[in-house]
């Protein structure tokens, strides 16, 4: 059995791709697993060996990756960054980030990929540092304004929008939002903001200019989802998850066929 927030998911080529986690034993379950929306169906991802957790899972210009995390058995935390190709099921190193980390928030711009907080082997940081393709290194920006693990982030225009998290390992939610604008390298706070609470269950998406993150808004509420317009400054309610007996969801944007969709069961 894997457990859901000790795992992460990304989108690469269209497919899913469901990554680490921990399980009841040192030798069940898959590292990682692959949804095929054409066919409606997970497979084991075979070619990732690693048994990690807390692990942070991002696509960048087509390639899969995989940045930091625990080792499954050791507890030991990881600088380690992986990159996998979907056309040829082939993984490979990538530079090490500077300082090993779980939790990190992974966000991808068309240019630049950054890895945002997270938790190191002595406290939660402010640390972020961005990967450049071409000279396949990390190297350090500035630092965002609260330190926090376990945060979900987005990029819409360059820019980076960071949300909710864990200011410390006692569980306090983060109530800031913050923007960085790459050309001025500096992070500022998102005012008119509504923060989810729970960390483990924070997610957000881009799509089409709009952020969408869900998250548990309200003390001792369901999860919902809302709308930021990153140009207003607004916030709107989309909706609330169905009562299904679980409180712990990630979204992520998928292109799935009608012929799918019409198959599944509908929960509200």
């Amino acid at each position: 059995t894997r457990y859901f927030f000790s795992q992460a998911i990304s989108v690469c080529q269209g497919k899913l791709f469901f990554i680490g986690g921990t399980y009841d034993s040192d030798t069940s379950g898959c590292p990682a697993e692959r949804y095929d929306p054409s066919i409606n169906t997970w497979s084991p991802l075979e070619s990732f060996k690693q048994r990690v957790k807390f692990c942070t899972v991002v696509t960048f210009q087509t390639l899969l990756y995989v940045i930091g995390g625990m080792e499954q058995t050791e507890n030991k935390r990881l600088s380690t960054v992986q990159g996998y190709n979907p056309d040829t099921n082939l993984w490979q190193e990538v530079s090490c980030l500077c300082t090993p980390r779980s939790s990190v928030c992974a966000v991808a711009t068309g240019s630049h990929l950054y890895a945002i907080g997270g938790r190191s082997d002595a406290a939660t940081v402010n640390i972020v540092e961005r990967f450049d393709p071409k000279e396949k290194a990390w190297c350090l920006v500035a630092p965002i304004l609260e330190c926090r693990s376990d945060a979900c982030g987005v990029a819409v225009n360059e820019k980076l929008f960071v949300f909710g998290g864990l200011m410390r390992e006692e569980y306090p939610h983060s109530s800031l939002c913050e923007m960085y604008d790459p050309v001025t390298d500096l992070w500022s706070s998102i005012t008119n903001t509504i923060t989810p609470r729970v960390h483990v269950s924070v997610s957000a998406v881009s799509f089409k200019g709009h952020i969408f993150v869900c998250g548990n808004f309200v003390e001792d509420s369901s999860l919902q989802i809302f709308m930021y317009d990153v140009v207003t400054n607004q916030w709107k309610f989309c909706t609330m998850f169905p009562q299904s007996g679980r409180d712990h969801f990630q979204i992520s944007c998928l292109r799935i066929s009608r012929e799918v969709l019409n198959r599944c069961n509908t929960l509200s």
